[in-house]
Formats: C-alpha cells, structure tokens, sequence
C-alpha cells in the first residue's frame, strides 16, 4: 500500500477547516447522510479549491460551491 501511494501528497486540514466541517455536518447529515469524515474531505476540496472525484455523490450533491467528479460508472449487477 505505501509503494501504491508513495507518489501522493497528505494534506491535512486545519482548524478553521475543521470548524467549518462541523457546520457542514450539522447542516447536511440529515439532508445527505453526510458523516464527520465526509464533511472534513468536502470541506478541505472546498478550502482547497479543488475538485473532489468520488463515485459517493449523494453526500456531497449538496455542498454548495463543491465541484464533484465521478472518476467512472459503477456497474449496477
């Protein structure tokens, strides 16, 4: 696992971040499902200004501002 993401960048978030996610969170978890870690991730692309590629976009299609990529169609069996 670590060679496979070895190329790769962490970035933390920071309080103000953390913060903000908690907003997030208790404006969308009922709305969304949204949870504490996706709120944290939504919030760091937002702060960011980064696009988020994720195939979960229920939890995210609210997040006003965010720009959500699905990187590709699941099948459906």
């Amino acid at each position: 696992m670590r060679k496979a993401i070895e190329g790769y960048a962490v970035l933390w978030p920071s309080e103000d971040t953390c913060n903000q996610a908690t907003e997030l969170l208790a404006k969308l978890h009922l709305i969304s499902g949204v949870g504490i870690i996706d709120a944290l991730i939504g919030q760091l692309a937002l702060d960011l200004g980064l696009p988020l590629h994720t195939c979960n976009r229920k939890h995210y299609e609210n997040v006003s501002g965010l720009e959500v990529v699905e990187p590709y169609q699941k099948k459906v069996s």
